[in-house]
């Protein structure tokens, strides 16, 4: 859900924003107003308001950027069990 509405920030323009915000992150950044994300690694937020870009925000496109990422994370693993080990 936050990856969502952080990738919908960032395609609208407003930049690696959130509104969910986090009690220690306010230690940190103490304006709540496009308060930005702390807590979540950037590549699959911004590859997904990439997509939000390109396409419009919906939950298809998110399920597709979603399963199309984790097949190539098992392809990338496979490739990279085959390359340290024997096959």
């Amino acid at each position: 859900m936050e990856h969502a509405q952080i990738a919908r920030n960032v395609a609208s323009g407003r930049g690696f924003v959130t509104d969910s915000i986090r009690p220690l992150s306010l230690a940190v950044q103490p304006r709540v107003a496009d308060h930005p994300d702390l807590y979540h690694a950037p590549a699959h937020p911004l590859l997904l308001g990439l997509a939000f870009k390109l396409t419009r925000p919906s939950d298809r496109v998110s399920a597709a950027l979603g399963l199309g990422l984790w097949f190539l994370t098992v392809l990338l693993t496979y490739f990279l069990a085959r390359r340290l080990f024997d096959p």
